[in-house]
């Protein structure tokens, strides 16, 4: 502010405190900018991940735009960076140069560390760490390893002995190797073709971000493996359309497919058929998710990416039903609200479907409660009975009268019994569930997204 002309611009580049004094701002009413680091584009998903340029005549200097620029400059010897390089390094003794900072032993600047044309020419994308994986009728390989299948799916994996976890696939190298080495995997890699091209590998569990469903289920059933994908299956009717071919031939060679619908499996949906079992009358069936508020920036909100929450979550809930009934949607009509602060309005909605057997059902499905409620509650009534699954804590079922109560000592949305039936499967047993039911539910949340629009009533059929 004191060295700044009167009317002047002060630009802030980079992380540095911004304590600004009145006094000389004031006086000399200063202009303070912020510059992000690269320039426009940067943190800007649009741009950075989906490669959506700006345009030229509106937007001159682009984050990339910057990068060629100042690389130009260097080739042509304008800009010298030699001089800010004190030391180099093959890769072999990066340690030293990690030590040299850390303890500081002899004043540094910029530190170089360099490879040799063969170890350029040959990345290593698969890194072994032991010999082999352990026996196991079924040698699986994990890829895509979030939060959801490191806390959910693999201690579920853990206690079956048939299983043996030979291969984990991360995007990032060193969390699919830290992984590996937790799990006693035989080995990690970053490209998960490196697992499919893996012939002791029968089966592979995907959990990546949704936009890679489709592809890496269509690619995996060519080669030949079992496939568990976590929800969705897919983004598009012609992902869709392509897995339905593929798995059509793959099927008669004795492969499966299963769908990370884990709730049909739970304990209480178990109960649950139970007490429907041999019904001559159809359901009335309805499901309320208190589903949490989700940031429109998030990944799962992007149509491209995660395909929004009504493909990306509400299947959960079109499943249960379907199970319970024991039907194929055959109809969807859906409804959101008119207009949110947040922008997001899908996420604030009620979904109704019609099913195979004449029974109905609706999920309602909303991001503006509290979490102070639980998030779920299923509700099904006909044939003089009724049930009410809290949360897959507790169910009660009601018929002749009296009351019945359900509870397991935990939450319980039935991973350990889906990984085990995707298992049994494997080793010859009955498909947990069909392909139809399968793509029955997917399709069902493409028609329900498209009913948001357009206000229609759409047939599930083909």
């Amino acid at each position: 502010g004191e060295i700044a002309r009167k009317k002047g611009r002060v630009v802030v580049v980079g992380a540095v405190g911004m304590e600004i004094p009145r006094e000389p701002y004031y006086k000399k009413e200063l202009e303070l900018r912020l510059s992000t680091s690269y320039g426009p584009g940067r943190y800007d998903p649009e741009y950075e991940e989906k490669g959506h340029d700006y345009p030229y005549g509106y937007v001159r200097w682009t984050e990339r735009r910057n990068m060629e620029a100042f690389l130009a400059l260097v080739a042509q010897k304008k800009v010298d960076v030699k001089r800010l390089i004190t030391h180099r390094y093959p890769i072999q003794e990066a340690e030293q140069a990690y030590r040299l900072m850390m303890e500081r032993d002899a004043p540094y600047l910029g530190i170089v560390v360099s490879y040799s044309d063969e170890e350029k020419a040959k990345p290593n994308r698969v890194v072994q760490l032991r010999k082999g994986a352990r026996p196991g009728r079924v040698q699986l390989g994990i890829i895509g390893a979030g939060s959801h299948v490191k806390d959910r799916l693999l201690p579920a994996l853990s206690g079956i002995k048939e299983v043996s976890l030979r291969a984990i696939c991360t995007s990032s190298g060193i969390h699919a190797k830290a992984l590996a080495e937790k799990t006693a995997a035989a080995y990690c890699a970053s490209d998960y073709r490196d697992v499919l091209k893996d012939e002791e590998i029968n089966a592979v569990l995907i959990g990546t971000r949704h936009r890679d469903h489709g592809q890496m289920v269509v690619e995996s059933l060519r080669a030949g493996k079992h496939v568990f994908v976590e929800k969705p299956l897919c983004l598009c009717e012609e992902e869709l359309e392509e897995i339905a071919a593929v798995y059509e031939e793959k099927a008669r060679e004795g492969i499966h497919l299963m769908v990370g619908f884990n709730r049909r499996f739970s304990p209480h949906m178990v109960q649950a058929r139970a007490l429907f079992q041999g019904r001559s009358n159809p359901l009335v069936m309805l499901y309320r998710v208190n589903a949490g508020f989700v940031p429109p920036d998030h990944w799962i909100q992007d149509p491209e990416t995660g395909g929004g929450r009504i493909i990306g979550e509400a299947c959960h809930f079109i499943d249960c039903m379907q199970a319970l009934c024991g039907a194929i949607p055959t109809s969807v009509h859906a409804r959101r609200i008119e207009r949110h602060s947040s922008g997001m309005t899908d996420d604030q909605s009620l979904l109704s479907f019609s099913f195979a057997d004449g029974s109905i059902g609706t999920v309602v499905y909303t991001a503006g409660g509290d979490t102070a409620l639980a998030k779920e509650r299923f509700e099904a009534f006909g044939e003089g009975k009724a049930l009410v699954i809290d949360d897959f804590t507790q169910a009660e079922f009601y018929a002749g009268g009296k009351r019945k109560t359900f509870k397991t000592n935990k939450q319980d949305k039935g991973f350990n019994a889906e990984m085990a039936c995707f298992v049994e499967a494997i080793q010859g047993g009955t498909p947990a569930m069909s392909f139809e039911e399968i793509r029955a539910v997917t399709r069902a949340t493409f028609r329900a997204v498209e009913s948001f629009r357009t206000g229609a009533v759409y047939t599930l059929g083909e």
